[in-house]
């Protein structure tokens, strides 16, 4: 059985980060659990089909190694998104946790330099 779907559902840069170059976007097949899904990407051949294997590998896993069904797939689906929501609340909260501390020390910063300017104010008054 064959099924046809079209629709960007990788990011733009093919999953890796924002420095990639941007490809134009090209529809290519891919088989997952012996069906045939054509989708528009413009994530590469290689990055497509090491996407695929992993969410083979995690709905093999979630059948306890019976074979890659399409309740295994869309276990898989849910198992990753539930990953994926996970690691972005850690980058959230780890970019809060550094505009805290870049707060702070942009904080100390100033102090530091307000100091600085409090003697040289101090040492033009003794000058006088």
């Amino acid at each position: 059985m064959s099924e046809s779907r079209e629709g960007d559902g990788l990011p733009a840069n093919g999953g890796r980060g924002s420095a990639e170059t941007k490809r134009d976007s090209e529809v290519q097949v891919i088989v997952v659990a012996g069906r045939k899904f054509s989708v528009r990407t413009t994530a590469s051949e290689e990055h497509l089909a090491a996407l695929v294997e992993a969410v083979e590998e995690r709905a093999l896993k979630a059948s306890g190694g019976r074979g890659v069904s399409m309740e295994g797939i869309v276990l898989a689906a849910v198992a990753l998104a539930a990953e994926a929501e996970e690691q972005r609340e850690r980058v959230d909260r780890i970019a809060r946790l550094a505009g805290d501390g870049l707060r702070d020390l942009l904080a100390r910063v100033e102090d530091a330099l307000g100091q600085v300017e409090a003697v040289d104010d101090d040492a033009v008054e003794d000058d006088d």
